[in-house]
């Protein structure tokens, strides 16, 4: 099947809608069209159409200033849950694990994958990868003066490169560390491994939404947590 759709012009997209029985003043609605896109808006007014409409029309009083409003709800949701709780978690853990790993294995450890068993060889190499680009690529005044002042060094020491990671390149670590190291990080949460590994992954996916401006309130994710 060809896709049948074409384009529309904001002017249209707003008559289009409003046809379909949203409740609205013409020229607000394209002002909010302009903003944020249709296909974009969409999911946010998606739980008021009527159920199998071939016309994909909406409940009778849905209205704009309730569609916006659910839109501003999620950006506001999504600012608050990575600025504030994931930041949180992922700066806490981050620390433990650091810490963990570079009293046993020296500061450079991370780059034997002996010291870190439970990530696979191709992907030690990609964690590798990923961490001296972040390097090679950073404008922050430690990752400068480091390398101008150890000359012979190619790589950062962890507690430096782990200000650089990803919340996924923690996680790989977290799940690679020896399982002593890992049920020691657990349990200084009072978990166990497969809870604080199922909550970072889970954790993982919604930073990765909220990143990507995404919409994060009602949707179903791909990844559940267990239970404590």
């Amino acid at each position: 099947m060809k896709y049948p759709k074409i384009p529309l012009s904001l002017d249209k997209q707003a008559d289009l809608l409003i046809k379909r029985g949203l409740v609205t003043n013409r020229d607000m609605l394209i002002e909010c069209l302009e903003a944020v896109n249709y296909y974009r808006l969409s999911a946010y007014w998606y739980t008021f159409r009527i159920p199998n409409d071939p016309d994909d029309r909406l409940m009778p009083g849905t209205s704009l200033d309730v569609v916006w409003k659910r839109y501003v709800f999620d950006r506001q949701l999504r600012l608050l849950v990575i600025v504030d709780a994931i930041e949180r978690v992922e700066i806490a853990v981050r620390t433990q694990i650091v810490n963990r790993h570079v009293l046993a294995f020296g500061p450079f450890g991370y780059l034997d994958r002996a010291n870190l068993p439970g990530v696979s060889v191709p992907d030690h190499r990609r964690m590798l990868e990923k961490i001296r680009t972040e390097a090679q690529n950073s404008r922050e005044d430690f990752v400068r003066h480091f390398f101008r002042k150890y000359t012979s060094e190619t790589d950062l020491p962890l507690w430096m490169a782990c200000e650089l990671m990803t919340f996924g390149t923690m996680l790989t670590i977290f799940m690679g560390l020896h399982t002593r190291m890992k049920k020691d990080v657990a349990q200084h949460y009072g978990l166990t491994v497969p809870v604080l590994g199922s909550w970072l992954r889970m954790l993982n996916q919604i930073r990765n939404i909220c990143a990507h401006h995404a919409r994060l309130w009602n949707r179903v994710y791909g990844i559940k947590a267990v239970h404590a």
